[in-house]
């Protein structure tokens, strides 16, 4: 952990163990103007967690001591639980749920903190990611102040393992209101499906038939019910 009250708070949920997850971190770390400010939160699946090597600890101290890394031995299965179970443990004025395919843009510190008016408010940033989820205008990540988490008390809407959950994070911010464009920065997600990472057992795992007849089935639900929280 950082000494001071950090400013954001990257969440980091992982199954690629032990060192699937690291390039994204270095990338997040390195394109930052300011990592003294950064809380980073490594949120591990419940189903990696018996597969840790015995020296998998924390911090790992990165830039000459600037800043660490927390390890979260998260006790749910499946990405928007780990998501949830890392903010729990969020300090950071700004909340980023962070992916092993997530890759930020430059300067990605300074540019999100210049487009939300009030620290202290309830705002969800809207960025690019590119293909199909631009055009839907789906936020598959999320960037919210912690005001926006504590109002529900959750990223997520606890239902969910994964696949849909973002759907109904986006349709949520809208219907409240909340949600800032800066669809000008592009921070690019190198998922299999747009062919910028290979498929691996953690995708196959995330995206199988049942999961997506899971993610479907909740968020049919919810809709009907106006998606309550």
């Amino acid at each position: 952990m950082i000494e001071r009250e950090p400013l954001f708070s990257l969440l980091h949920a992982t199954a690629r163990i032990p060192w699937g997850w690291k390039k994204a971190h270095d990338e997040w770390m390195a394109s930052a103007d300011d990592p003294t400010t950064i809380e980073y939160l490594l949120a591990i699946d419940a189903a990696e967690v018996p597969n840790l090597p015995v020296d998998f600890g924390a911090p790992w101290v990165e830039n000459g001591g600037t800043e660490g890394i927390d390890i979260i031995h998260a006790p749910v299965y499946g990405s928007a639980p780990v998501w949830n179970c890392a903010a729990k443990h969020a300090t950071g004025k700004i909340l980023i749920t962070i992916a092993d395919d997530w890759q930020p843009c430059p300067h990605w510190d300074t540019e999100i903190k210049k487009v939300i008016p009030d620290l202290n408010g309830e705002y969800v940033v809207e960025v690019s990611c590119g293909g199909e989820a631009d055009v839907r205008r789906l936020m598959v990540f999320s960037i919210i102040t912690k005001a926006r988490y504590n109002r529900y008390g959750y990223i997520f809407h606890p239902d969910y393992l994964g696949l849909y959950a973002d759907d109904d994070f986006t349709a949520m911010a809208r219907r409240d209101n909340v949600v800032i464009d800066a669809r000008h920065l592009m921070l690019p997600h190198m998922h299999f499906t747009a062919g910028l990472s290979p498929i691996d057992p953690i995708y196959q795992r995330q995206n199988s038939n049942a999961s997506i007849m899971l993610g479907q089935q909740i968020y049919a639900k919810r809709k009907r019910e106006g998606f309550p929280s």
